[in-house]
């Protein structure tokens, strides 16, 4: 009854606009890597991630931010995708969420992305409540889309739908199931190259 209305029949994502993403942009992506990703959940989200959604940005800068018990820069934003992906290879899941906004506003490491002239996205994935004020949480992404940053959520187990909806840019988040990780992260990138 509260899901999020973004994802269509065929699992599509919608986005309000121009299309989400262009053939060379600056993008963040963050993956929740709190215990509950422990197992078969991060496996899947690795594979996607490269599979699905980096091997598609070639030519694009893009950084890599993990949030768990802490929220790091997994790899600054770089040129080097090859660098993404073998850092989501290294991921492993321990601890709470700790929400990874107020890291991705005020980073000195993401100061370009940030500033960039180029299109920027944050792709975030997520399989639970995060630490913390929602209300909080929910005027730091506010900060972050009034720089002309797009959010992109996806979620799945005890993700809530409608926080999701809140930080996300208008109808940009997804919700899914274990099972549809991959299709998915495949979604944002059909939906983000039209």
């Amino acid at each position: 009854k509260n899901d999020v209305p973004a994802a269509s029949a065929d699992g599509r994502i919608k986005c309000s606009g121009s299309s989400a993403m262009a053939a060379k942009a600056d993008i963040v992506l963050a993956i929740d890597t709190s215990g509950s990703m422990r197992g078969s959940r991060l496996t899947a989200v690795k594979k996607a991630a490269i599979e699905q959604f980096i091997s598609k940005y070639r030519g694009s800068r893009m950084a890599l931010v993990t949030f768990g018990e802490t929220v790091d820069i997994a790899e600054p934003p770089t040129h080097n995708l090859s660098a993404i992906e073998s850092k989501i290879r290294t991921l492993f899941a321990y601890g709470g969420t700790t929400p990874p906004l107020e890291m991705i506003l005020g980073s000195f490491e993401l100061k370009d992305f940030r500033k960039s002239q180029s299109p920027r996205y944050l792709v975030i994935f997520t399989d639970g409540a995060w630490c913390g004020n929602r209300e909080k949480n929910i005027a730091t992404a506010e900060s972050i889309k009034q720089m002309g940053i797009k959010i992109l959520t996806i979620g799945c187990a005890g993700a809530s739908a409608e926080f999701l909806q809140a930080i996300s840019s208008p109808d940009c988040s997804i919700i899914t199931t274990d099972s549809g990780i991959s299709e998915a992260f495949a979604s944002i990138a059909k939906k983000t190259q039209q």
